[in-house]
């Protein structure tokens, strides 16, 4: 009879351990565009033990701006929301950037104003059911007497 255990065996014995719930957030930087600015941001967030869930950049070569949307999971922060936001405050300053942070604590309140058509309204209050509008519908306008 065999003594070793399979990872089955394992998995089976030891305690399940939950990840902790997410904790997102949304910066927005804005400035001159310049080299190393994604990389600078990127490494910031991860020093801080932030995992970026989505990014979009967008450059207008006309006006040499640089604008940046950066969603992040903080629930791993290994300092706190004002040490991050210090740091990304330096790395504005050095590419002579502004930002703005979103921590997603609150529900923003948003009106939905529905035209004739009925689907529409539908597809967005199952996605809100569905969570996956995170906003609190205060006010539905139509401008039609039967929906």
């Amino acid at each position: 009879m065999s003594k070793r255990k399979s990872m089955e065996d394992d998995n089976a014995a030891s305690p399940t351990t939950a990840a902790a719930p997410a904790k997102i957030a949304t910066m927005r930087i804005v400035g001159p565009d310049g080299k190393g600015i994604v990389a600078a941001f990127g490494q910031l967030l991860y020093g801080h033990g932030c995992n970026i869930v989505d990014a979009e950049q967008h450059t207008d070569v006309e006006a040499r701006r640089f604008f940046q949307r950066i969603v992040f999971d903080y629930s791993s922060l290994h300092t706190d929301k004002t040490s991050l936001n210090n740091g990304i405050g330096e790395v504005c300053t050095r590419f002579g950037m502004t930002h703005a942070i979103d921590w997603g604590e609150s529900k923003k309140k948003v009106c939905i104003m529905v035209s004739k058509y009925d689907h529409v309204i539908w597809e967005f209050l199952l996605r809100h059911k569905a969570g996956e509008l995170p906003c609190e519908i205060a006010l539905i306008i139509s401008n039609h007497d039967d929906l």
